[in-house]
């Protein structure tokens, strides 16, 4: 637990799982070169491992009253127990799994703890990162043994954020937030072959990942669907067509988000994406068609949040509010019923998905979006011509947010008119 063990001490005696160790390390090939071994491990595990979502949906911002539920996260018996039926994680156990793997083939890491070295910091629930000194790698690729021939002291190195790629492996079927930090002259030609070289690893896991190929044919099976519904969605002049187009999206996409087989977190964004392609088209002035991603307040325990997601659908004067909990239910909810919820912060927004909210909840005042977004409002408000339809200059600026936060602005903080 924290203060027995620093994070380099947590590394040298974590024993990973043996399943864990046999999903990463079974179809490896040995002859990989250590750049290679390095994205093969950091893909494997991404798409292995998810991040912990009601962590993510809690926010423990108070570092000295963490939940006891999350301390196994910094627990070095409960890290050896991850594996692919295990699989939550936050950064801090990913990050003693990522480098121990890394070692366990003779590669050297250092942990980073909030953008600082992190090697003799306590295990604790805060930020980290691993990087990898490109300096120490061995049966390096041509242009990295150029770089290290004639750069014996270069302070290029590999930062990893497994937070972030663990759902885009599941999600978007890509890997996209390895970060090549420092100098060289020789920087440009690495990144290129950089680029290349996971392009390669993470094809090679989409195409043996049963996870990643489920959802690469429900995409599949999603465009040649959608090919027609576009059509008869767009030209049909007769309403039963237009509502007949409706209904097959509606059945296509709830049909579709209860067979997801992934945990919450990247599930929800993987519904807000097929949300976005099926039933997104159907929006317009009168039709409401928005998918949040939002927190909720367990029932048993007020200092606790799981993540869900909450549809509104329908004409603006009817919106039908359905919530989403994946693997577990879909259901309808009364509109006042969130509004109270929203009021009493039983329901919320997760404050590490805004701005760019997916997407804000239509129709329902929020005392959180007041407080973050307050100095923005009372500018807007303060530069209105009270007494006149008018608004303010500047009443766009909003829009900089996202477009739903200026549909917010003008429900809730409409000008005064005469």
């Amino acid at each position: 637990m924290e203060g027995e063990l620093t994070n380099r001490e947590a590394i040298n005696i974590c024993e990973p799982d043996s399943a864990l160790c046999d999903a990463v390390f079974s179809a490896m090939n040995p002859n990989l070169d250590d750049v290679d071994k390095v994205l093969y491990i950091y893909t494997k595990l991404c798409s292995l491992l998810s991040y912990d979502a009601e962590y993510w949906a809690t926010e423990c911002n108070d570092e000295n009253n963490i939940p006891p539920k999350f301390l196994r996260h910094i627990d070095i018996n409960e890290i050896n127990k991850i594996s692919p039926t295990n699989p939550e994680v936050v950064c801090v156990d990913f990050n003693i799994l990522f480098a121990k793997m890394l070692e366990m083939n003779g590669i050297h890491t250092r942990i980073k703890t909030k953008g600082r070295d992190g090697e003799n910091e306590p295990l604790f629930m805060y930020h980290t990162d691993v990087e990898v000194p490109l300096c120490t790698l061995k049966n390096p690729s041509p242009i990295l043994n150029n770089i290290n021939s004639n750069e014996p002291n270069n302070t290029l190195y590999l930062t990893f954020a497994g937070y972030y790629d663990m759902n885009n492996i599941k999600v978007l079927g890509e890997i996209n937030n390895i970060t090549l930090r420092g100098f060289s002259n020789e920087q440009k030609s690495f990144e290129t072959e950089l680029e290349s070289k996971l392009k390669h690893t993470v094809s090679y896991e989409i195409g043996h990942s049963k996870q990643a190929l489920k959802c690469l044919l429900s995409e599949y099976e999603l465009q040649q669907k959608l090919a027609n519904l576009v059509k008869s969605c767009s030209y049909p002049t007769d309403t039963e067509e237009r509502i007949a187009a409706a209904q097959e999206r509606f059945h296509l996409f709830f049909s579709k988000i209860t067979q997801i087989n992934m945990p919450t977190f990247p599930a929800l964004l993987y519904s807000s994406k097929l949300f976005d392609q099926i039933i997104s088209p159907l929006k317009n002035d009168n039709f409401v068609a928005e998918f949040s991603i939002i927190k909720e307040q367990k029932k048993d325990q007020k200092n606790m949040y799981d993540m869900v997601g909450l549809i509104a659908l329908g004409p603006k004067r009817n919106v039908t509010y359905i919530h989403f909990s994946p693997n577990k239910f879909i259901q309808t909810i009364d509109k006042q019923l969130v509004q109270n919820n929203f009021a009493e912060r039983k329901m919320d927004y997760i404050s590490n998905l805004m701005p760019r909210a997916r997407h804000l909840v239509p129709y329902i005042y929020s005392p959180y979006i007041e407080l973050r977004y307050k100095r923005l409002f009372d500018d807007i408000e303060k530069n209105c011509k009270r007494g006149s339809d008018t608004p303010p200059p500047n009443y766009k600026d909003i829009s900089c947010c996202t477009n739903e936060l200026d549909s917010y602005f003008q429900k809730w903080h409409p000008p005064l008119t005469k």
